[in-house]
């Protein structure tokens, strides 16, 4: 060979990385992965040799919930079945993760493909080496009331992708956190935004319907869905005011999602414009009475009762599945009968259905409504 070996090697200067000869995408990855690999031992092996220490933390996450700033988004809330479907956030679930220690969490775009985006979500608590994670698909599609419209920029898609999978990091923090702590944390946050205040509640009550001006929702639509007057609603209504307030502004779900829109005033008659009538057609003529009144309906359920009935269907400790088919018995003979309501009975029934043990199901209340209606 008349070429010097030493003339094929590159010069390189002190301090600096030799260059990576170009290949066909193997060895780029292959370096990618071993760095990644030994980043995470790095990690297990500190959270090892320095355990969290749990009394302490729960400490420090106690003062943290006992913040109005976090309390207000310590929580979701949407509706399903016509339930009111209530939990921790994600907010208040990378608290925890902070606080607790020795957590990793977060998501990926693993791959692009047209028209949608595979990603991972994942949680890992390091110290007892508990992982999970989540794979799912999202479209690159935003839902309008007009139908929706096919998403083509790079920040619509990531900030698409972000939503969905804040939901998935949320679950997967859920899962690898002890439910103690957990609940623990969100029950402080409940307390925090009734209790902890200087203001009278009535006053904390109509800031909170105030505020949903700034999505345009007025006071009607709000007591609307809290199902009463807003000087008469209570402290749970103003912990699932801050929760639906929350749930909005972080953009998880649309404001018609939890309010009905207003129905526009019917545009009143111009008098100006009305054709007089000549005399004697103005008058009505008396229309015969009848002899017999008609038969009054049945009583209907009492507002105190339908209050038992919407406090017990989010109480009662059972299957998500079990509450939106209660759900839908309620809507379905709200709008079914002629009446317009339930019997005292029948809703009296429901009321003892919900309040049983996990074991009541919904073929236990189709026998009180048919009892009752003689279906």
């Amino acid at each position: 060979m008349s070429e010097n070996f030493a003339d094929q090697v590159p010069v390189v200067s002190p301090g600096t990385q030799p260059p990576i000869p170009a290949d066909n995408g193997g060895t780029m990855a292959i370096v990618e992965a071993q760095q990644r690999t030994a980043e995470i031992q790095a990690a297990v092996t500190v959270a090892k040799h320095m355990p969290r220490k749990v009394v302490e933390a729960l400490n420090e996450l106690e003062q943290a919930c006992k913040r109005p700033s976090l309390a207000k988004k310590a929580a979701y809330n949407y509706s399903r079945g016509g339930a009111s479907i209530t939990g921790p956030s994600i907010h208040l679930l990378k608290t925890i993760a902070s606080f607790w220690g020795n957590m990793r969490f977060g998501w990926e775009e693993v791959e692009r493909k047209p028209g949608k985006s595979v990603v991972k979500a994942w949680a890992w608590d390091l110290e007892k080496n508990n992982y999970h994670e989540l794979t799912f698909t999202v479209k690159h599609w935003r839902e309008t009331r007009g139908g929706g419209y096919e998403l083509k920029g790079e920040r619509d898609i990531y900030e698409l992708c972000a939503n969905m999978a804040s939901r998935r990091v949320r679950a997967c923090l859920e899962s690898v956190i002890p439910s103690y702590v957990i609940q623990e944390a969100y029950d402080l946050c409940a307390q925090t935004l009734v209790g902890n205040s200087d203001k009278p509640l009535v006053d904390r009550l109509r800031n909170a319907v105030k505020a949903f001006e700034e999505f345009g929702v007025t006071q009607a639509q709000v007591e609307d869905f809290i199902g009463r007057p807003a000087d008469k609603m209570l402290k749970p209504d103003l912990v699932q005011l801050h929760q639906v307030f929350e749930t909005i502004k972080a953009g998880e779900q649309e404001i018609d999602h939890f309010f009905e829109p207003e129905q526009a005033p019917e545009p009143a008659e111009d008098k100006s414009k009305q054709k007089t009538k000549p005399k004697g057609q103005g008058k009505k003529k008396k229309a015969p009475e009848d002899k017999e009144a008609p038969p009054k309906g049945p009583a209907l359920a009492s507002t105190s009762q339908w209050d038992q009935i919407t406090v017990a269907l989010k109480e009662c400790d059972a299957p998500g599945h079990f509450k939106r088919d209660m759900a839908d018995i309620l809507d379905a003979l709200n709008e079914g009968l002629d009446e317009g309501g339930l019997l005292p009975a029948t809703a009296d029934a429901l009321i003892e259905a919900l309040t049983q043990e996990p074991a009541a199901n919904v073929e236990m209340v189709e026998k009180a409504i048919n009892k009752h209606f003689g279906g």
